[in-house]
């Protein structure tokens, strides 16, 4: 690379013969290696500005990583709690099953041949009682 000092020891030993040109070829230089100077700061200043998006980046997909985690272990625990209410609603209704079954089915001790309720005592004409466990247990969305 040629520098301003070479350049001036060539034009005091005479080797160029139009030293106005020189003086140009010179400021020229200096304007592109100003010119160079500058374009080197702002690459770095654009790689600067990239690596402080790519860090923001990489915080936000972190973030975002969290999350997704914790909607999938969400899911998981949803999934796993619809299971467990799928199996309860299916032994209700066995068990439910199981009570229509012996609703009417004990023995009435005071009238001889007709059934009655095991939980009350009561017979089917006449219902169950009001505080009757069977008939609270058999009652629309097991009202009490």
């Amino acid at each position: 690379m040629v520098d301003d000092q070479r350049i001036e020891d060539l034009l005091t030993i005479g080797v160029a013969a139009d030293t106005f040109v020189i003086h140009d070829l010179i400021a020229e230089v200096r304007e592109l290696r100003a010119s160079v100077e500058i374009a080197g700061q702002e690459l770095a200043a654009l790689k600067l500005d990239r690596d402080d998006q790519h860090a923001g980046y990489m915080q936000i997909n972190a973030l975002y990583q969290a999350e997704l985690k914790k909607v999938a272990d969400c899911h998981d625990v949803l999934k796993a709690q619809k299971q467990e209410r799928d199996a309860a609603l299916a032994r209700v209704g066995e068990l439910e099953k199981a009570l229509k079954a012996v609703e009417w089915k004990g023995l009435d001790v005071y009238e001889i041949g007709d059934y009655c309720c095991p939980g009350c005592g009561r017979s089917e004409k006449q219902g169950h009682a009001p505080d009757c466990i069977v008939g609270q247990a058999l009652r629309p969305g097991g009202e009490t």
